[in-house]
């Protein structure tokens, strides 16, 4: 059964063959990739408690190996969009994992910020680096 990431779907749909196994492994370690994670991780502790992210820029950029000022950057540019959308939540829950099999395929993915009020999901997917355009099907996979 294919897996695939709800952050790869819109490469699945206009490649299937992206789904078959690869004799090799592509590297998330390059500085992009890690900039992105450093910013999730201080997004998800700034949502929790605003106060102690401050506190921990130094650390995070640290562990991932990113510039702190680039951190700040789109950390703070992060958090301005959330003070903007966090009215929608009651009990916003971070970075949690799904994996879900519907019709022969092996779905999974971490959504950033999310919440089920009434009979409806509220999400966010931070998206942090430079533009990305192919969220749609992202955002349909994890409604799915």
């Amino acid at each position: 059964m294919p897996t695939i990431r709800a952050s790869k779907m819109s490469l699945s749909l206009v490649c299937p063959e992206s789904l078959s196994p690869m004799p090799y492994a592509l590297s998330a370690e390059g500085a992009p990739a890690r900039l992105g994670t450093a910013v999730h991780e201080w997004l998800g502790i700034a949502i929790d408690n605003y106060n102690k992210a401050c506190q921990q820029f130094k650390l995070i950029a640290g562990k991932y190996r990113v510039k702190e000022d680039d951190l700040r950057y789109l950390g703070f540019t992060g958090y301005e969009l959330w003070k903007k959308i966090k009215h929608l939540f009651n009990f916003p829950m971070l970075e949690r994992y799904y994996e879900h099999d519907s019709f022969g395929l092996h779905l999974t993915g971490h959504i950033d910020v999310h919440e089920i009020v009434g009979n409806r999901m509220v999400l966010v997917d931070f998206k942090s680096g430079y533009l990305y355009g192919d969220w749609v099907d992202q955002m349909k996979t994890y409604g799915w």
